[in-house]
């Protein structure tokens, strides 16, 4: 919801008109009445994803000044997707991610041996595990709204194979 607080001129009429995404205009009149008590001061306006104008006129019924605002609100998730690739002792993770709303404020990746996390770094490389073995690798993305999502995948490295010699009669 955007929450605004309406300060309007002792002077003359204040109105607020938020117009959202869609079109649709909300039109506010704030005012000082003749006892000095401000009437409509607030206005709550839920609001979906978008950029929204508000704008404060006030006008003293000849004069008008205009100020325009603008409040970009987004509440959509980033996006996620991912490609592992693992050794014996590694498993890299490519992730590519996209926020168009509001941008990419942080990646980070975690990796897990059961429920004992074994590191969380910003790169998607992990190094010295163990061969042959089950991890659950999280990829943790927030965007500068603050929408955070995050993928989880379980990723198994490769065994490590013992060298076999053969023997021929000479």
């Amino acid at each position: 919801d955007i929450y605004i607080d309406i300060t309007p001129s002792t002077t003359g009429t204040t109105i607020v008109t938020v117009k959202a995404p869609n079109g649709e205009e909300t039109k506010i009149t704030a005012e000082v009445n003749s006892d000095g008590i401000i009437e409509n001061k607030y206005v709550i306006i839920t609001v979906e994803t978008g950029k929204y104008e508000i704008v404060v006129e006030t006008t003293d019924g000849t004069n008008i000044v205009t100020d325009t605002y603008y409040i970009f609100i987004d509440k959509t998730e980033p996006i996620v997707e991912s490609t592992i690739t693992k050794t014996t002792n590694t498993i890299t993770v490519n992730a590519n991610v996209q926020d168009t709303d509001s941008g990419i404020a942080e990646v980070t990746y975690t990796i897990k041996k059961g429920d004992v996390i074994v590191e969380t770094n910003t790169t998607g490389e992990f190094t010295g595990l163990e061969d042959n073995t089950e991890y659950t690798v999280e990829i943790t993305v927030t965007d500068k709204a603050g929408n955070t999502i995050t993928k989880t995948e379980n990723v198994k490295t490769e065994e490590l194979v013992a060298g076999s010699i053969a023997f021929t009669e000479i």
